[in-house]
């Protein structure tokens, strides 16, 4: 996954050089967030707009702080206590993509580790959307997939990245 992550970070890191006005956003899933992660970390501060990982299977202890810094806007982060067969049974014996033997953040969320007042700080753009029930009309019931469903990335995932940050939201009985 390093290496994976340093050919993503030198191709955004050359594209930024030579577009430095151009947006660039960040979407992982799964074991993918530890490739954007990962990049964002080998990049100068506010080189990346917004990350959005979709059922990370990083552990919930990750340091997120050097891809906070990273990240312009915000890291939005939707996670499901339903994730159960992958983020929790297949974790439970494989471990998480960065090499733990922990809960998974796509299951969990991300536990903020503060060690100076500027940690604090940094984690204000850290933004977790907890599955509800609520989006199940979207075809997302949870599951280590269910933000695959074209509905759900219409609704709550593409607008990150087209609208500074507006989610749009769905019929009535949507949040």
């Amino acid at each position: 996954m390093h290496e994976a992550a340093d050919c993503l970070a030198a191709k955004v890191a050359a594209f930024h050089s030579s577009c430095p006005d151009t947006p660039i956003y960040f979407l992982g899933h799964s074991a993918g967030s530890a490739v954007v992660l990962g990049a964002a970390e080998r990049l100068p501060t506010g080189c990346v707009d917004r990350i959005v990982l979709l059922a990370p299977s990083v552990s919930a202890e990750y340091d997120l702080r050097p891809a906070l810094r990273c990240v312009r806007e915000e890291i939005d982060v939707f996670t499901s206590k339903r994730d159960w067969w992958y983020l929790g049974f297949g974790v439970s014996i494989v471990g998480t993509a960065d090499g733990r033997w922990r809960a998974a953040a796509g299951r969990v969320g991300f536990r903020p580790i503060i060690q100076a007042p500027e940690d604090a700080s940094l984690y204000t753009k850290l933004r977790q959307h907890p599955w509800d029930a609520c989006v199940e009309w979207t075809g997302n019931r949870g599951g280590h997939y269910g933000s695959h469903h074209p509905e759900f990335l219409r609704a709550y995932v593409l607008p990150l990245m087209t609208c500074r940050g507006r989610v749009v939201q769905g019929p009535a009985s949507a949040p």
